[in-house]
């Protein structure tokens, strides 16, 4: 049975005046899963380039130091573009998806399908946005500003794209996880100034990326099940409704070649950094492998809750993944020849 999306009895509404609820609500802040599966990926890219980074291959314990100069500030910056940019999707796809949003069930009581918030409303909280997403991209380097300004015309781009095929949620893989690409050229460029965009991007994090895309594919599948029936109705496409009772078969083969690319980004950066000690992060990845599959086991694609539990459970799975990155440069104080 489908349900509604927005609840207002969560902690938010009762901490904020009735005022604000509706752009919250717009803005999806009562609603956070997303926001951390878009921030995690450029976390990602920010361990990746402190692992891939040369310079603390034989000083170990300047690594705390290269955290809070370097990388700390990038982390917050990172976290806020994040779940700046999710809001701006979320008003983007709201405001291209109003009267999409008014026949399906889930989705009715969303602040411009409802009526309790206009266009106008809509476009000034937008505006908003993108004024501070704008100030956090000054902050990046001069050379990912334009890449940056890039990726907004395809966040436009994607609520259009349900209309038009099956699959627009390999759309939404790449393009949620830009911000891994972004992030590792960032850290990198922090560090390494002769770095071109051309040569920005070893193999490792291609592969990272790439597991990150197919993962967004995966998870978002599951959470298209949950308005399966009314897309269909409303004449929408997904690949929930391509895939059907086929989804947790495929699914699963997404997350097997995601995990393929992460183990083998693990074992090149092993292979090209012979000071990383990668065990631990490969124990990290067969226990975030394992708590995926439990999860994806438990999986009723039927039942509106089992999909949303999955979603939002892959929070903890990108969550330990990041362990995983994070912990690659301080392997060699792990290490016992250390």
């Amino acid at each position: 049975m489908a349900q509604r999306d927005i609840d207002t009895h969560s902690l938010l509404f009762a901490l904020t005046p009735p005022a604000f609820h509706p752009y919250l609500m717009l803005m999806r802040l009562d609603r956070l899963s997303a926001s951390f599966l878009l921030l995690l990926p450029t976390w990602w890219g920010i361990a990746l380039s402190t692992a891939l980074s040369d310079d603390i291959a034989h000083q170990p314990y300047s690594m705390m130091e290269r955290f809070f100069a370097h990388d700390a500030p990038f982390y917050l910056l990172f976290a806020l573009a994040a779940f700046v940019m999710r809001s701006a999707g979320c008003v983007v796809n709201d405001m291209v998806d109003k009267d999409i949003d008014a026949h399906i069930t889930r989705t009715q009581t969303r602040p411009l399908a409802c009526g309790m918030l206009t266009q106008r409303h809509a476009l000034a909280t937008l505006f908003c946005l993108l004024v501070c997403a704008l100030m956090l991209a000054l902050a990046l380097p001069s050379t990912l500003f334009l890449p940056s300004l890039a990726i907004l015309p395809f966040i436009v781009l994607y609520p259009y794209m349900k209309r038009v095929t099956h699959y627009p949620q390999v759309m939404l893989g790449f393009l949620f996880n830009t911000g891994l690409l972004l992030a590792f050229y960032a850290t990198t460029h922090a560090t390494h100034h002769a770095v071109s965009l051309a040569d920005a991007f070893p193999l490792p994090v291609v592969l990272a990326y790439a597991g990150c895309v197919l993962s967004t594919i995966a998870f978002d599948t599951v959470y298209a099940h949950m308005d399966r029936d009314d897309d269909i109705h409303v004449g929408v496409k997904s690949l929930a409704i391509r895939w059907g009772t086929r989804t947790k078969r495929y699914v699963a083969m997404l997350y097997g070649v995601a995990w393929g690319a992460l183990a083998t980004c693990l074992l090149l950066i092993a292979h090209t950094h012979p000071h990383i000690v990668i065990q631990p992060s490969m124990l990290l990845l067969g226990v975030a492998g394992l708590l995926l599959a439990f999860f994806l086991y438990r999986l009723d694609i039927k039942s509106f809750p089992s999909c949303h539990n999955f979603f939002k459970k892959n929070v903890v799975v990108l969550f330990i993944m990041f362990i995983a990155f994070f912990v690659l440069p301080y392997a060699p104080l792990l290490s016992p020849y250390h």
